[in-house]
């Protein structure tokens, strides 16, 4: 943010980043200045200072001392925001000539350049502006039905230089909430889900299926009748669900039907056959599920891959919501999401001022349920 203050542009990467990347990155945006963790980060960046003729200086973002000599001019962060709260106290001119700075942004000044990841050949660098950011944060309030709201908390486990954790961290500022950064590890996740207690929670879908997976883990280990028992609930509970997305429209589908009245009645009989059984089993198990994630979540907000469709059912099933999204790192990057008023498993809605069409290799649209091209 204090960089865009300032109409510079940012290049994010993390330190797992190889050295033949780094070196693409950097030279292709021809960076001048990086903020590096530690001072290993700046022995780092020694060996390969040859092949980096645009790198000038180096932040330092921990305390610690500089501690390796360095050919680049090194600074800590810490000294930094010392040297400029004194600047801007003995030259009240220079406030307001950033102030001004900022009067003179548009909408299309670029902002990031975001590397993708790389996963299909060559990592590529997108190019995104304000107005993509400003246009995505202030349409996913529908998808909440107004939900976001100020004083909030996130919890997220995604690096920040994902594009995705990047869209998280600007709806948060805009709808002044606060942010809680874990990690994607059971144990220090789960943990820290109690000390935050978050409304909303970003992640991927492989932290869904990790957390799925060690509550199957337990229940394989328990005796054969709490097993069994156990394998009961859920299905109880994944049946009654069907039945409420029955009663309530919440089938993923081509077209709407314009008579749902069979559907309506099966809906209201699995209801009423799956309830009692339901809440012996929320009050045996699903609530203590439900609060392994604080008492407050509202929602798990998921993109970065396809989500499992047993993880997405038996989380819903059990009274989790997961809103899955879909979208890439070109459109900054939120294309589709689940929405909250009707969140159908299987279906998400497209974000204002997008279109898009499935094409086959001549360009035409294809049909309901062929393949083809998805063009955004």
């Amino acid at each position: 943010m204090a960089l865009q203050y300032l109409g510079c542009v940012d290049v994010p990467r993390g330190l797992d980043a190889t050295d033949i990347e780094l070196l693409q990155i950097l030279n292709d945006t021809k960076v001048t200045t990086c903020f590096v963790e530690n001072n290993k980060t700046i022995q780092r960046f020694n060996t390969l200072k040859k092949d980096l003729p645009y790198l000038e200086s180096l932040i330092l973002m921990e305390e610690a001392p500089i501690s390796v000599d360095s050919e680049y001019e090194v600074v800590r962060l810490y000294e930094l925001l010392l040297k400029g709260q004194n600047l801007i106290k003995n030259d009240n001119s220079l406030k307001n000539q950033i102030i001004n700075n900022l009067d003179k942004g548009d909408k299309d000044d670029l902002v990031t350049i975001i590397f993708t990841s790389g996963t299909t050949g060559a990592c590529k660098g997108v190019m995104l502006t304000n107005n993509n950011y400003i246009h995505e944060v202030t349409h996913l309030q529908k998808f909440v039905n107004n939900n976001f709201l100020p004083g909030q908390r996130w919890m997220t486990v995604l690096p920040i230089w994902h594009s995705f954790e990047r869209s998280v961290a600007y709806v948060s500022i805009y709808f002044s909430q606060a942010m809680y950064y874990s990690k994607p590890i059971s144990k220090i996740m789960l943990s820290d889900f109690q000390k935050a207690n978050p409304h909303w929670f970003s992640s991927v879908p492989r932290i869904w299926q990790a957390v799925n997976k060690t509550i199957e883990g337990k229940i394989s280990k328990a005796s054969s009748f709490k097993k069994a028992f156990s394998l009961l609930l859920i299905k109880n509970a994944i049946n009654l669900r069907k039945g409420y997305n029955e009663v309530h429209n919440l089938l993923p589908k081509y077209k709407e039907k314009t008579f749902r009245g069979f559907e309506f009645v099966d809906g209201v009989f699995k209801m009423a056959i799956h309830y009692p059984l339901y809440l012996l089993g929320k009050k045996m198990m699903f609530d203590k599920i439900k609060g392994l994630f604080g008492n407050s979540l509202i929602a798990g907000i998921s993109a970065g891959g396809s989500m499992p469709k047993g993880v997405d059912v038996f989380f819903n099933s059990i009274g989790i919501t997961l809103l899955n999204g879909y979208g890439m790192t070109e459109t900054a990057p939120i294309i589709t999401v689940r929405n909250l008023i009707k969140p159908t498993v299987g279906a998400m809605t497209l974000v204002d001022g997008y279109s898009i069409k499935i094409v086959d290799e001549d360009n035409n649209e294809v049909g309901v349920g062929e393949k083809g091209v998805l063009k955004v």
